[in-house]
Parts: C-alpha cells; structure tokens; sequence
C-alpha cells in the first residue's frame, strides 16, 4: 500500500509553491460537485410538493433556488477551467 503512494508523495515539493490554488480548486470542485448533487433533489421536493399539493405560491422560490445552485455550479466548472499561472 505504501509504494502505491510514493509518486504522490514526491509531487508535494512541486506542488508546495500552489498549494493555495490546490486548496481553491479542490474546495471549488467540491462545492461544484455538491450543486450537481443537490439540484435533482430539490427538482424532486418541487415535483412532490407545490406540482403535487397544487401550491403554485411555493413554486417560484424553489425554481430560483435550482436556478441559483445551477449557476453556482457553473460558475465553479468556469473557475476550475480557468488557466492559473
């Protein structure tokens, strides 16, 4: 197990100078990734609730709301993609 890890290990002296935008895209991908995540189960919460009770009133939050986590998904695969030097 511990010759699996040794390259990576050996990549930390490369990486010790950006260790700061290492730590940013990986947070920015972690919460892009979340997003993703979440935006079907909030469309599932919309469909079951305010569609299937017949609540039209509580639809619109809940669409900004996808709305909002689709463009903060977005906006972390553009910062992610976005070349740093």
């Amino acid at each position: 197990m511990r010759t699996r890890f040794v390259s990576l290990w050996r990549l930390r002296t490369f990486i010790r100078p950006y260790w700061r935008q290492m730590v940013f895209a990986l947070a920015c991908t972690a919460f892009g990734v979340g997003a993703g995540t979440v935006i079907p189960l909030v469309i599932m919460r919309i469909v079951n609730g305010p569609i299937g009770h017949g609540h039209r009133h509580a639809l619109l939050p809940m669409a900004g709301l996808v709305l909002a986590l689709g463009l903060a998904e977005a906006a972390c695969m553009d910062i992610n993609d976005t070349p740093r030097s």
